[in-house]
């Protein structure tokens, strides 16, 4: 498929061998399909075409808030580009959809990754994940120092 024909901002904009070396696979995603788990291994990266997904962040007293949502414009495990390779929040969709999938190889790099380091796309992420992280961790201290709970 060309990259003009991708719905997701990203893959749009990408040149056609970057499309082809990340060996895309359309997936579908039910209601609350649950995409990653805090703990578990990062295993695709999914570029979102349809639908919405969220990102929670789980405190020791087990509530959770909102840190993230995902759409077209975005992209689901950009931290695994960046060496995570275990998911440090839940994300599940909010709105079915469907999304284009690239695996991550056994050795802990997506098929894309190799040479992505001085691409546009790294840095696209390198700033997200930035951005993701400062307002998470400004997200937990403001529920820990105003003391707020989960169904308060």
């Amino acid at each position: 498929m060309h990259a003009a024909n991708y719905k997701n901002t990203i893959l749009s904009r990408l040149a056609p061998e970057t499309i082809e070396r990340l060996s895309l696979t359309l997936v579908k995603f039910d209601l609350g399909h649950e995409i990653e788990y805090p703990g578990t291994p990062i295993r695709n990266v999914i570029f979102v075409e349809e639908g919405m997904a969220s990102m929670t962040t789980t405190f020791q007293d087990g509530a959770q808030v909102e840190v993230g949502m995902f759409g077209y414009e975005s992209v689901i495990g950009v931290s695994a580009l960046m060496g995570t390779k275990l998911s440090l929040n839940r994300v599940y969709t909010q709105v079915e959809g469907c999304g284009y999938l690239s695996p991550r190889k056994p050795h802990g790099r997506s098929s894309g990754e190799a040479g992505c380091s001085r691409g546009l796309l790294c840095g696209m992420f390198r700033r997200n994940w930035y951005r993701l992280r400062n307002r998470q961790g400004a997200m937990q201290n403001t529920i820990w120092s105003k003391g707020l709970r989960a169904g308060c």
